[in-house]
């Protein structure tokens, strides 16, 4: 089996366990939604027409818009603009239950379970390229994405797996010399997420130490992302008003700080910290303790690129700490920090074949843990102070949440079932606004496809994408060979790393 057709299994095995689930609607997925119907199906970036499911607005001029970047709702035009033409010439109620439900899901699929596959597909071949067995390279590639809260959010449509997988892009190709490729990803992924904005700074500086062509790689990377910039210039000033507005300014009072700096930061906060790193609430390396390990073996990569790595990191890691809505709300881990994850998982590459074992167990704890989130719902209130221990695993086990465990009452009966529990519509703010308890629009709003053969709700519900998980690792696993060769040209200066090329 050659690199490419390994690449194209691990895609596919990836993409196939994201679709495979819909983590539902909410605040977040609908803003994004609604501009992308608001252009399509009337002309306008304004979601007046559709605001009424969603809090995730800023408002200008009398209108409503989403309040955030506008590159997520833009890519998905072109893929929702002929699925709207055929649902109308047919007669579908395209903003009613099942069609609405459908549609979300089919963007999700097309958008974020997508970009959680390039991403897997992108630590392959970079895995490879520095010296990693085409096995060892898988592995990394699946305990990563199906290990961390990448998995959960390739089911939703957040911004925050396509931005990293853009800004994984960026850094990979402009370690290559690639600078107007590394900068038409950067500025795409400024385009879909404000926060990767500041990481071309960084970006831009891992070309100027280069070796080769400086101050030209600088001139190619800035005009790869110039168009992005133009463009979402002229989206703030024809919507909010100004070059520099951003929906931040225009935003839902609900979500600004009196006295914080734009209404949203202020000082660094420890609990912020703890929660954001290895606490039960969003801690990242609760949920995903492989990225503990990747982290560590940051120091085995070249200077350059670990770097950048730690700078982007601590950029992002700085912000979430110092921003008013750090925690997220309704969500799993933290997910803005997600952009960084897939740079962490770089620093798997520095480590031996000695330390695979451990590697291993701690890598699938991660993927047990997110794939119990991704099936029972990646969106648990912010109320909930251990989603994992007295939320998911309670509903994933007994189908409710037991009173010994410490969650509000009103969550406990509102979510029941050992799977999908996320029961918020897609054209409701909060459950049941618009359709009672029991309805179908409630009942599928998020599901699993096991859920149309084994029933609604249903654990045994899993056992198809269990069995294609099983079926695919192993296939790709055994199918492989080991690469041959010289060591990559990274490892011919690290004797380290010729060791490691050489036992993996």
């Amino acid at each position: 089996m050659t690199d490419k057709r390994t690449a194209w299994g691990l895609f596919l095995l990836v993409w196939g366990s994201c679709a495979f689930f819909f983590g539902g609607s909410g605040f977040n997925q609908n803003s994004t939604f609604d501009q992308t119907r608001a252009i399509v199906e009337r002309g306008t970036l304004a979601i007046d027409a559709f605001a009424a499911n969603t809090y995730d607005v800023a408002t200008w001029g009398g209108h409503v818009y989403p309040n955030k970047a506008p590159g997520l709702s833009l890519i998905a035009v072109p893929f929702y603009a002929p699925l709207y033409f055929v649902e109308q010439r047919s007669g579908a109620a395209v903003g009613q239950f099942p069609v609405l439900t459908l549609n979300l899901y089919l963007m999700t699929v097309v958008l974020c379970a997508t970009s959680g596959a390039a991403i897997a597909v992108m630590l392959f071949f970079e895995s490879l390229r520095r010296g990693a067995s085409r096995r060892w390279a898988l592995g990394i590639a699946l305990l990563v994405v199906l290990g961390s809260p990448l998995f959960a959010y390739s089911t939703m449509l957040f911004l925050h797996v396509p931005s990293a997988a853009l800004l994984l892009a960026s850094v990979m190709l402009a370690e290559r010399q690639r600078s107007l490729a590394a900068g038409v990803a950067m500025g795409a992924a400024g385009f879909v997420n404000y926060l990767c904005i500041p990481a071309a700074l960084v970006v831009g500086l891992m070309l100027v130490v280069s070796p080769e062509r400086r101050w030209r790689a600088v001139l190619l990377f800035s005009a790869g992302g110039a168009p992005f910039a133009v463009l979402l210039a002229a989206y703030q000033l024809i919507v909010f008003g100004g070059l520099t507005t951003t929906p931040i300014a225009r935003e839902n009072s609900a979500f600004v700080t009196p006295g914080a700096v734009y209404g949203i930061l202020h000082a660094p906060s420890l609990d912020a910290l703890w929660g954001l790193t290895f606490s039960p609430y969003r801690g990242l390396f609760f949920i995903a303790p492989i990225l503990v390990l990747a982290t560590i073996g940051l120091t085995r990569l070249p200077r350059s690129l670990a770097s950048a790595t730690a700078a982007i990191a601590l950029y992002f890691l700085l912000f979430n700490i110092c921003f008013n809505g750090w925690h997220g709300g309704y969500a799993i881990g933290p997910r803005y920090l997600l952009p960084v994850v897939p740079l962490l998982a770089l620093g798997l590459n520095g480590f031996t074949n000695r330390w695979r074992v451990l590697l291993l167990i701690v890598g699938i704890a991660g993927v047990l843990l997110n794939l119990a989130v991704t099936a029972v719902d990646a969106q648990p209130p912010d109320s909930v102070r251990n989603p994992i221990g007295d939320y998911v695993l309670p509903l994933l086990i007994n189908g409710e949440v037991s009173p010994s465990h410490p969650i509000p009452q009103w969550l406990r009966d509102l979510y029941t079932g050992h799977v999908a529990v996320n029961r918020v519509a897609a054209d409701e703010a909060v459950p049941y606004k618009l359709h009672p308890p029991g309805s179908p629009a409630n009942e599928w709003a998020s599901f699993n496809l096991g859920e149309t053969l084994f029933g609604v709700g249903e654990l045994t519900s899993l056992i198809p994408v269990i069995l294609w998980l099983i079926a695919g690792a192993s296939w790709l696993t055994f199918s492989s060979r080991k690469i041959g060769g010289p060591p990559p040209p990274d490892a011919r200066d690290d004797p380290w790393r010729v060791r490691a090329a050489h036992t993996m």
